[in-house]
């Protein structure tokens, strides 16, 4: 997850795997407003997930069997998230 603020309603991306929704992106593109979700089913653990912001601030959110061979989630666009500072959480 990147967060723009550790408050609530910030400003987020965010990627996770479940077994019964596949690969998610998950995010909020403005302060207070509803989060999205875009996943794919039928991806399952172990698998690497990998969060890319670009400079002009558009996130992707791809997932890889192998740490090599990277693949989109299906259905999910890169998606612009402007934000004024980051807090990285890393999740063992």
């Amino acid at each position: 997850m990147i967060r723009e603020t550790l408050t609530g309603g910030s400003r987020h991306m965010f990627a996770a795997i479940t077994p019964s929704n596949g690969v998610a992106a998950q995010g909020r593109p403005d302060t207070g407003a509803a989060s999205f979700n875009a996943n794919q089913t039928g991806v399952t653990a172990p698998r690497w997930l990998k969060i890319e912001r670009d400079l002009a601030g558009n996130f992707t959110i791809t997932h890889s069997a192998n740490g090599t061979t990277w693949q989109p989630v299906t259905g999910a666009t890169p998606q612009n998230i402007q934000m004024a500072r980051m807090s990285i959480s890393v999740w063992p």
